[in-house]
């Protein structure tokens, strides 16, 4: 969670001025936060950073299943922003109002995984 929390604050420093980098990372905290849940639970997640994958973990009776689905967009970020395009070229970015509502998504799943831990008194608030 402290990775999480540290990279999404990285976004927003990130997110008007270099978005490649920082679509990156917003994929990170998702995923980091979807690896929380899945230890959580007492599941392991293996290699995958496709989030997709790594919900199917936590089964979709799973109350956090929809919420983090709904970032499955975000599993090419990992690859499509950070190298080119078989042509060469750059993938395009998310215009950035897009963007930062997606960062707003984020903080949401971010706030609704740590209620999560902490009414299984897995996570101490500092």
């Amino acid at each position: 969670m402290i990775l999480a929390h540290d990279e999404l604050r990285a976004v927003h420093l990130l997110s008007r001025d270099v978005r490649r980098p920082a679509l990156f990372l917003a994929q990170q905290v998702v995923e980091k936060l979807l690896r929380a849940v899945i230890e959580a639970e007492d599941e392991r997640a293996g290699p995958t950073h496709h989030i997709r994958e790594l919900v199917g973990l936590i089964g979709s009776s799973h109350i956090l299943y929809d919420a983090f689905l709904a970032f499955d967009d975000l599993s090419s970020a990992s690859s499509r922003y950070r190298y080119p395009v078989g042509s060469g070229g750059l993938a395009d970015i998310p215009p950035e109002a897009d963007f930062l509502n997606r960062i707003a998504e984020i903080e949401i799943l971010q706030s609704k995984v740590t209620r999560f831990l902490e009414e299984r008194n897995l996570f101490a608030k500092d």
